[in-house]
């Protein structure tokens, strides 16, 4: 299996960097597919989570405990 470590710009920042993984040159990453799959089930749920991402990379870092 051939995979790629991939930096995720859009929720990356000054304190934390944030990567996801594509797999067998696939275009887009897990997290991506995950959002993709998850979306009309679970859009609150992924927002939080999208949120929280933000916080941990822009505001707080990361932490041992959260």
């Amino acid at each position: 299996m051939k995979f790629e470590i991939v930096k995720l710009e859009n929720l990356s920042g000054v304190r934390a960097t944030v990567y996801s993984v594509t797999l067998n040159d696939e275009t887009h990453t897990l997290f991506e597919r995950f959002i993709v799959e998850n979306r009309l089930d679970y859009i609150n749920e992924l927002k939080d989570i999208g949120n929280q991402i933000r916080v941990i990379a822009h505001k707080t870092g990361i932490r041992d405990n959260f």
